[in-house]
């Protein structure tokens, strides 16, 4: 604690401090209980959480591991869960929701801004440089707010009406997609939050056993940085790939020394040890998505990619290839490894969303954010006139965007989301009391908030969110609405299934040509003015 506190000086833990209050106050907003209904103040949150909110409740509400994913029956659940199941555990310590969630968003966001602040001090040694690199990296954008000003003096179809959020770093009209990391990663994407600070602590000593100064590491504490990436498969598994991409590079180049090598061995056998453990006994091995798509989201075409790389990105797309000449030379040996992940997020996509390639390209613009800032610096230290003027206002231009989207944030009455209310988790509690946690129920494959609180394995949900499993659900995508039908395959497919309820509610009614009467059968199990569970044990 003594050397922590020596190495952060009062400026350093005021800087922390205000970042730390940023977050804070940003996630005052991000689930709220009104006394009837439970709302999230972002759509992102919106989006993202019905998602979560259901591993969450299955975890609670059912014994661990999990059989199968919770929102696709009969297939392995390969998720990093950890951020979800330690939600889960505080909700079995009997805490309300909205504290579970918020207090370990907000330790993991404090410990996501120090970790980031530790590695560009350690890297640079200038907490200038920190100062500007945390600002470069957390308010991420690009040239959308020139195009949205544009669109206000004088409107042009070019841009699509406005939404009812605005966001300056995300207009589909125009390509722009570099969201504010912020708003589209650290606030929904609960693994990411809680896996980036893991991963940034992993860096911070992969370059102390690179270094291998005398006050650098220990064994010890090489091997506990080793235990800690090492469980980064249930945390982030993104998160894992990239840092043991830069410690393998790292640990290639250092091979020649024997003191260094005892450090290596020290971090790897660990990490090895308990990634190969995860891998086989809880979540399998990852699933090959890897395909050839040149540009990432761009247009083909050098120009359109130059062009897509300008909007998204704005000066920085001019700064970061220049700032590699301005940084000391142990600067650039280690941007080789984040050079390569964008160089190979612009060639292949590595998930059936292209989109998610961001969370690779994320530490490419996390480290070269650190090597803009040393060069602005550079840039001010120059006492010239001009070059300090217009350092200022490039400097500005990039963060501009991300600034306004995450301001925007604070405006929960114009951003909010309805989730679920109180009577649905009452009503999702009596059945969870009739039913036992190895029951499956069959929903209309899409978010519902029964599906949300339930606990209970569904035979499909979402289809955004169950891309990732590899898998093809058209055909049981079909199965489903013919039993909603009453097809005369109906119960062989209740009983190829497993199916143990029937819910018919208001996400069910959007088959047009659902048959109600053919359910009439079944007992009902529950019910409540605009839904209805059936108990289909006895024809299954």
């Amino acid at each position: 604690m003594k050397k922590i506190l020596q190495f952060f000086s009062r400026y350093d833990r005021l800087y922390l401090g205000l970042w730390s209050l940023l977050f804070i106050t940003i996630w005052k907003n991000m689930l709220v209980f009104d006394g009837t209904y439970y709302w999230t103040g972002w759509k992102n949150i919106a989006g993202d959480w019905t998602m979560h909110f259901q591993y969450i409740y299955n975890f609670l509400y059912r014994p661990f591991p999990l059989p199968y994913h919770p929102l696709y029956w009969g297939v392995p659940f390969r998720y990093h869960f950890a951020a979800d199941a330690l939600s889960a555990l505080g909700l079995k310590f009997g805490l309300p929701l909205i504290p579970v969630i918020m207090l370990q968003s907000i330790c993991f966001s404090i410990l996501l801004v120090v970790t980031i602040y530790t590695f560009y001090r350690m890297i640079y040694e200038d907490r200038r440089v920190a100062t500007i690199a945390m600002v470069l990296f957390l308010f991420n954008g690009g040239l959308g707010f020139i195009f949205h000003f544009l669109h206000l003096i004088k409107p042009s179809d070019i841009i699509t009406p406005f939404s009812s959020i605005l966001e300056f770093t995300h207009i589909e009209s125009w390509n722009i997609h570099w969201i504010n990391f912020i708003t589209a990663e650290f606030i929904p994407q609960r693994p990411f939050l809680m896996g980036m600070p893991i991963a940034v602590f992993g860096f911070i000593n992969l370059w102390k056993i690179y270094q291998n100064r005398r006050s650098g590491i220990s064994r010890t504490q090489a091997c506990f940085a080793g235990i800690l990436i090492g469980l980064l498969p249930v945390i982030h598994i993104y998160s894992y790939v990239v840092v043991i991409g830069v410690a393998l590079y790292l640990a290639t180049l250092s091979a020649h020394s024997k003191t260094k090598g005892y450090l290596w061995a020290w971090f790897f056998i660990p990490l090895l040890c308990i990634s190969a453990c995860i891998f086989y006994f809880i979540i399998g091995l990852p699933v090959s998505y890897i395909q050839l798509q040149p540009g990432w989201l761009a247009p083909h075409g050098l120009w359109q990619f130059m062009w897509f790389w300008v909007k998204n990105i704005g000066v920085m797309v001019v700064f970061i290839p220049l700032s590699f000449f301005a940084v000391p030379k142990k600067i650039k040996v280690l941007s080789v490894p984040f050079t390569l992940l964008f160089i190979l997020s612009n060639i292949f996509i590595f998930q059936p969303h292209s989109w998610d390639n961001r969370k690779f390209l994320l530490y490419w613009y996390f480290f070269s954010s650190g090597m803009v800032a040393y060069m602005l610096i550079k840039m001010y230290q120059r006492h010239h006139f001009l070059t300090f003027f217009l350092a200022i206002i490039l400097f500005y231009t990039s963060i501009a965007s991300g600034a306004l989207d995450v301001a925007n944030l604070y405006n929960f009455n114009h951003n909010k989301y309805r989730l679920f209310s109180i009577d649905d988790m009452r009503f999702a509690q009596a059945i969870r009391a009739r039913t036992t946690p190895q029951s499956v129920f069959l929903t209309y494959p899409g978010n519902s908030w029964l599906s949300i609180v339930l606990g209970r394995q569904i035979i499909m949900g979402f289809e955004a969110w169950i891309d990732n499993l590899g898998i093809n659900p058209k055909q049981r995508e079909h199965d489903i609405q013919l039993i909603y039908e009453g097809d005369q395959q109906a119960l062989a497919l209740l009983k190829q299934y497993h199916v143990d309820y029937v819910i018919i509610g208001p996400n069910e009614n959007r088959y047009s040509n659902i048959n109600r009467h053919y359910f009439t059968q079944f007992p009902v199990l529950e019910s409540m003015p605009d839904t209805i569970i059936y108990d289909v044990r006895t024809k299954r």
